[in-house]
C-alpha cells in the first residue's frame, strides 16, 4: 500500500514564533474615530470614540495593542495573531484572509457601484475610487482621478469631491524598512488608496498626523496622532502561557471544532487510514458492501490516494449490490435537475448504513449546495467532520462554502486544517494557486 506523510497535529506555534526577532521601534497613536451615521430622515448622527494604539514594527512583522487586545502581523510565516493580554488567549489564522477578503468583496462593490451609478443614484458611496480607498486596491485597466493639495505642512488627497487622506510632512525619520513596515501597517489597518500610500512611501518619515476618511455604509473618519517614536532592544515574540482559543460568539459550533482538531495532540492521519483499509475489508467479509464502499471513498476523500488495490478485486462483487449500484449512480449524475431525486436517494441509502452514514453525507451537503441551501449543507458537512475529523476533503469544501459566504477567515482556517492532514491532497491545489496568485498579484500585502 502506498504511503503518506505521517501527520500527527502538535501544538508547536510557541516555538514558531518565538525564534525570530520582532520589533525594534515603538510609538503611540491616539486614535480620534467618528462615525457619521444617516436616519431614515436624513439627519447625521456622530459617534465618537477616542483611544490609544502601542504599535511595534520589525522587519518582518507589525503589531498594535488596543483594548487589551494585541494583533501581530507576521509576514515571515503569514500569520496573524489575535491576543486577549488580559486572559492569556489567542486565535491564529492567515494573513491571506485579509486579501482574499478584500479582492472578493472590491469586485462585488465595483458591480454594484456601477449599477447604481446606472441608476444616477445620487451620493454613490460605492464609486470605484472610494472602493479602492476603502480596501486599499486598485483597479488594473481603470485610474481614478485624484485631487492633490499642498498646504503649510499637509498634503491632501481628494476624489469625487470627497476628502480621502491627508498628512503632514513633518515627522520622525526611520529606516527604510521600517517606514515599508508602517505602510503595510496603515494599509492593513486603516486602508487608504494604493497612489496615495505610494506617495506616502517616498521618503522614511512617519508624519506627526494623519487624517483618513473612509466611505462605506457610513462615513468613517481616523484622525492619528502619532507620538515620538523610540528605538527599542529587539523584541521577540513568544505565546509560552497562552492558549489558543476562538473569540467567535458560539453560535456557529465549528470555530471551536476547528480549534480543537488543529491543537490536537492525537490526530493521527496513516493510523486512520489504515484502520479504514482494515475496517472494509471486515465490512466486505461480512457481506456489508454498501460500508465497505463508503469506506473506499472515505480513504480516497481523506488522503487523496486512489483506491488501494484490494478494491480491483473486490469491485465486481461491489458493483453488483443494489445499494452500491444507487449510491454510485447518484454520485455519478452532475445534472442540476436530478440533484433533488439523488438527495433522496442518498438520505434512504444513510439508513442502511451500519458504520459508515457519514460519507454519504458529504455527498448530501454538495447536493445541498446545488440546491441552493448552503446552512443545510454546513450542518451536514459538520456532522461529517464530528464523525471522522480526518477527511480532508470535507474541510476543503466547508472553506469553499464559507468563502462564497465572504467568511474567509473561517475559510482559511477550514484550509489550513486540510493542507495539514494531507498537504498533498490533489483538492488542494486550487487553494495553493489560489495563494500564489494573490501573492503575485498584490506583493504590497506581503
Amino acid at each position: 500500500m502506498k504511503k503518506i506523510t505521517l501527520v500527527v497535529i502538535a501544538f508547536a506555534l510557541s516555538i514558531c514564533f518565538s525564534s525570530q526577532v520582532f520589533a525594534d521601534i515603538q510609538f503611540y497613536i491616539d486614535v480620534h474615530k467618528i462615525k457619521e451615521k444617516q436616519a431614515s430622515d436624513k439627519k447625521i448622527s456622530k459617534e465618537v470614540n477616542k483611544s490609544k494604539m502601542l504599535v511595534e514594527i520589525g522587519d518582518t512583522c507589525f503589531s498594535y495593542v488596543q483594548d487589551d487586545i494585541k494583533h501581530v502581523y507576521d509576514f515571515a510565516n503569514k500569520r496573524i495573531l489575535t491576543i486577549k493580554l488580559t486572559n492569556k488567549t489567542f486565535e491564529d489564522d492567515s494573513l491571506f484572509s485579509i486579501i482574499g477578503f478584500r479582492t472578493y468583496e472590491f469586485q462585488n462593490r465595483l458591480m454594484l457601484g456601477g449599477a447604481f451609478a446606472a441608476a444616477k443614484i445620487e451620493d454613490n458611496l460605492m464609486l470605484p475610487v472610494l472602493s479602492e480607498h476603502l480596501f486599499s486596491l486598485q483597479q488594473k485597466d481603470k485610474k481614478s482621478e485624484l485631487s492633490q493639495t499642498s498646504l503649510n505642512n499637509s498634503v491632501s488627497f481628494s476624489a469625487a469631491g470627497k476628502e480621502l487622506l491627508s498628512y503632514t510632512k513633518q515627522g520622525e525619520q526611520v529606516s527604510a524598512a521600517n517606514k515599508k513596515m508602517f505602510i503595510k501597517f496603515f494599509r492593513y489597518v486603516f486602508g487608504g488608496y494604493p497612489q496615495i500610500l505610494e506617495q506616502l512611501s517616498s521618503d522614511n518619515i512617519i508624519p506627526e498626523s494623519i487624517n483618513i476618511n473612509r466611505y462605506d455604509i457610513f462615513k468613517e473618519s481616523d484622525d492619528l496622532k502619532i507620538s515620538q517614536i523610540r528605538t527599542i532592544p529587539p523584541k521577540i515574540l513568544s505565546l509560552t502561557g497562552y492558549n489558543p482559543t476562538t473569540f467567535a460568539d458560539g453560535s456557529d459550533p465549528l470555530p471551536k471544532f476547528l480549534n480543537d482538531i488543529k491543537y490536537s495532540k492525537t490526530i493521527n492521519m496513516q493510523n486512520h487510514l489504515d484502520l479504514l483499509l482494515s475496517r472494509a475489508n471486515e465490512y466486505y467479509r461480512n457481506g456489508n458492501y454498501i460500508d465497505t464502499m463508503l469506506a473506499y471513498l472515505e480513504y480516497n476523500l481523506a488522503s487523496g490516494l486512489p483506491f488501494p488495490q484490494i478494491f480491483q478485486e473486490q469491485s465486481l462483487t461491489l458493483k453488483k449490490d443494489e445499494n452500491v449500484n444507487k449510491l454510485l449512480t447518484a454520485l455519478s449524475s452532475k445534472r442540476k435537475e436530478d440533484a433533488e431525486n439523488n438527495l433522496i436517494a442518498l438520505q434512504q441509502l444513510e439508513g442502511v448504513a451500519k458504520h459508515q452514514g457519514h460519507v454519504i453525507k458529504i455527498f448530501e451537503a454538495n447536493l445541498q449546495i446545488r440546491l441552493g441551501k448552503t446552512q443545510e449543507a454546513k450542518i451536514l458537512f459538520i456532522e461529517a467532520l464530528k464523525a471522522s475529523p480526518y477527511i480532508t476533503g470535507v474541510y476543503k469544501d466547508l472553506g469553499d462554502l464559507y468563502y462564497s459566504q465572504y467568511n474567509t477567515v473561517m475559510a482559511w482556517r477550514c484550509w489550513d486544517i486540510a493542507r495539514k492532514l494531507a498537504p498533498t491532497h490533489k483538492m488542494l491545489m486550487p487553494i495553493n494557486e489560489f495563494e500564489s496568485k494573490l501573492m503575485k498579484n498584490y506583493p504590497e500585502y506581503f
